[in-house]
C-alpha cells in the first residue's frame, strides 16, 4: 500500500513519473518485508528558475520502521526522475542490508537468542 502526500503540487505528467518509478521500486522492496505500508512526502523548493524536488520515504512494516532520511542535498535534485530513483535505491538498500536473506539466521546477529536456545 502506498500512500502520497502533497502529490497535488506535482503536474500530471510528473505525478505519472514519480507513481510509476516508486511504484516498481515498492515492489522489489516487498519482497523483503512483510505487511508493508510506504508514505511518500514530495517536498517543491521553486529556487530560481526551476523546481527543486525534496522526496522522502518512510515504509512501515512487521521487521521495522524504514527511513530516507539525510541532509537535503542528498536527495533532492532537480530532475524528479533522478529524484525518486535516489530515493527508492537507497531505501533498497536500506531494506536489504536489513533482512539480509543471503545470510542464514543464526548469523545475523542475535547471539543472546543463539545461546539461550543451545543452553536451553
Amino acid at each position: 500500500m502506498i500512500e502520497y502526500s502533497n502529490l497535488k503540487s506535482l503536474k500530471a505528467d510528473e505525478q505519472v513519473i514519480l507513481k510509476s518509478i516508486i511504484e516498481s521500486g515498492f515492489e522489489k522492496v516487498s519482497r523483503f518485508v512483510s505487511d508493508p505500508k510506504l508514505n511518500v512526502r514530495i517536498k517543491i523548493s521553486n529556487k530560481g528558475k526551476s523546481n527543486r524536488y525534496l522526496i522522502s520515504l518512510v515504509l512501515k512494516s512487521k521487521e521495522g520502521i524504514f527511513e530516507t532520511k539525510g541532509k537535503d542535498s542528498i536527495y533532492a535534485d532537480y530532475d524528479i526522475t533522478k529524484a525518486s530513483h535516489k530515493v527508492i535505491t537507497h531505501l533498497y538498500n536500506e531494506v536489504k542490508l536489513r533482512a539480509r536473506t543471503d545470510v542464514p539466521r543464526w548469523q545475523r546477529g542475535n547471539i543472546k537468542e543463539l545461546v539461550s536456545r543451545i543452553f536451553r
